[in-house]
């Protein structure tokens, strides 16, 4: 997942290295804003739907909004899938080291020349929890751009910030006051989202839409397998679902916008030993 955010603050150029008003309007021109608004709010009306009928299932059976799966980690309702009827929660995904990829080599005397430190660049980043952005190794540079603490409220979660979040906003951003943990893009501003509406917040922020402005986002969550049973398991990974083709559609209208999607750490957990199929819903986007 890093490797790609590398390769995009690399070779993407002066689009995402200075997004000025003339850069977006030109970005604007090349994609299709209008059609985007509507698709965003066609995805804001059909996900509420299914959240709302799922949480009105939750409450009738008895269920939780909130789970373990088997390794400890806390999933977190997310919306219910009628195709499939299956409850969908949400976990978050490990956050790999900046230094094991080889970002210190972009940075300024770094070895390649290149000097790269995300300036004038908005990066998107959705979480199953929120940014703090008091840190200050983040201060002044991450905008709350949604509510950002319903899932952590409704869940009588941390209410003031998500650690993971908040390690993962370091990882693409810290400042470097600690210079073991400077972050890829120490100098871009982040657009914090939690993971509810998520896709159609995406189309709604994405460079290209009438008033986006972030060319690259985060996606460090995903779909818990481990807590649906081996026949839902088996039904969906590897499987080209509706948020799979929402995010390949929400791309087709906004080309220069790329969002990155943590593929999750299953490879114990897969229906065979041997099996490829190990990811489900936004990480089977093919554009993605």
């Amino acid at each position: 997942m890093r490797r790609i955010l590398l390769l995009y603050l690399i070779f993407s150029g002066g689009i995402c290295l200075a997004q000025t008003r003339e850069e977006l309007q030109k970005i604007r021109e090349k994609s299709q804003p209008e059609a985007l608004a509507k698709y965003a709010a066609y995805l804001k009306t059909h996900y509420t739907y299914l959240r709302e009928y799922g949480l009105k299932l939750l409450q009738e059976r008895g269920l939780p909004l909130t789970r373990k799966d088997s390794t400890g980690r806390t999933s977190v309702y997310h919306y219910y899938d009628t195709t499939y009827n299956t409850f969908i929660y949400v976990t978050n995904s490990n956050a790999n080291s900046a230094t094991t990829i080889g970002v210190p080599a972009l940075r300024q005397n770094g070895g390649l020349g290149l000097n790269l430190r995300g300036q004038g660049m908005k990066i998107g980043i959705w979480e199953a929890d929120t940014v703090m952005n008091t840190h200050p190794e983040l201060l002044n540079r991450v905008m709350v751009k949604d509510n950002a603490y319903w899932s952590l409220s409704a869940f009588n979660l941390n209410p003031e910030h998500g650690e993971h979040a908040t390690h993962v906003a370091g990882t693409i951003a810290a400042t470097g006051l600690n210079p073991n943990a400077m972050g890829m893009a120490p100098e871009a501003t982040l657009w914090a989202n939690d993971f509810i509406d998520d896709i159609n917040e995406m189309a709604n922020q994405s460079v290209g839409s009438v008033t986006g402005e972030i060319g690259i986002s985060n996606h460090s969550y995903g779909t818990d397998l481990l807590i649906l049973t081996p026949q839902d398991r088996y039904i969906r990974c590897g499987k080209y679902t509706n948020q799979s083709k929402a995010i390949d559609s929400i791309i087709t209208l906004a080309p220069y916008y790329l969002p990155v999607l943590a593929a999750g750490n299953y490879r114990n957990d897969n229906i065979s030993v041997n099996g490829y199929d190990l990811i489900t819903d936004l990480q089977c986007s093919k554009m993605g």
